[in-house]
This record gives structure tokens, C-alpha cells and sequence, in this order.
């Protein structure tokens, strides 16, 4: 699309909706074969899904939303280290959220995707206290 919309003004009717130079339009296929667009993109769908983060307050769909905005700026930009981490605060918020709302499948698949990191194995741990608890009161519940 990038490149698309410089040609479609390149070949625009009047001079006003055309590159004033030469020079902007190398600068243009510069900026676009160096990834500055697609950077630029990466980065904005980043502060979007950081915002869904900050405010979503254990929603899944807000932060569901951000988890798929970040799935789709990491492969634009796959090499951001900032990026990556918000993935990864984004998995662990949706994980924390659904152990609140006792959805322990999606709590141990947010688990499952933080890996072998600290907050991976805390909620992976979080998951089984969760499960242990709930046979517990199954067993009391039965005797009762």
C-alpha cells in the first residue's frame, strides 16, 4: 500500500498532488525499502494495544485486542525488543484475568505462551494452587 500510494502520486493529474522533486520521491522509496513505514505502523499499532492494556482492567476483550493488534505489529517488525515485551505484559495481564474469572484453560495457554520466564512459571504455579483448591472443595463438598 505504501508503495502503491508513492506511484498513484507520482502519476497524479496536477503538479500540486505530485512529489515536488525527484529528491522526495528517493527519499520516499528510501524511507519505504528501509522499513521506516512499516516501523512507523509497528509502532503505532504498539501505543494502541498499550493504551488497551493500561485500561482494561482484566477485560478479555480489550486485552484480547491488544494481544492480536501485537500479533500483527511483531510480524511487521518482528526485531522490536519493545514490542516483544509488551506481548509478553499482554499475556500475562489476559492470564491473571482469566485466573480471576477462574478460566483456567486460557490462564494456562497465556502461561504456556509467557515460557520458561518468571511470570510464565508464576502463573503456571497460580493455575495449579487454583486447581488443588478446587478439588479440595469438590471433596469437602462431597463428604458434606
Amino acid at each position: 500500500a505504501e508503495l502503491e500510494s508513492l506511484a498513484m502520486s507520482c502519476l497524479a493529474r496536477t503538479p500540486p498532488e505530485r512529489p515536488s522533486s525527484a529528491r522526495v520521491v528517493a527519499q520516499s522509496l528510501g524511507d519505504y525499502l528501509g522499513g521506516v513505514g512499516r516501523r512507523r505502523r509497528a509502532q503505532a499499532m504498539l501505543d494502541e494495544a498499550e493504551l488497551l492494556i493500561s485500561n482494561a482492567a482484566g477485560s478479555y476483550d480489550e486485552l484480547t485486542k491488544a494481544l492480536v493488534l501485537l500479533e500483527e505489529a511483531a510480524g511487521i517488525w518482528p526485531e522490536s525488543a519493545p514490542l516483544q515485551q509488551a506481548r509478553q505484559r499482554a499475556a500475562l495481564a489476559l492470564g491473571r484475568a482469566a485466573l480471576d474469572a477462574g478460566d483456567l484453560r486460557l490462564a494456562e495457554a497465556m502461561a504456556a505462551r509467557l515460557g520458561t520466564s518468571a511470570d510464565g512459571a508464576g502463573l503456571l504455579n497460580a493455575v495449579e494452587l487454583e486447581r488443588r483448591r478446587r478439588v479440595r472443595l469438590e471433596l469437602q463438598r462431597r463428604r458434606a
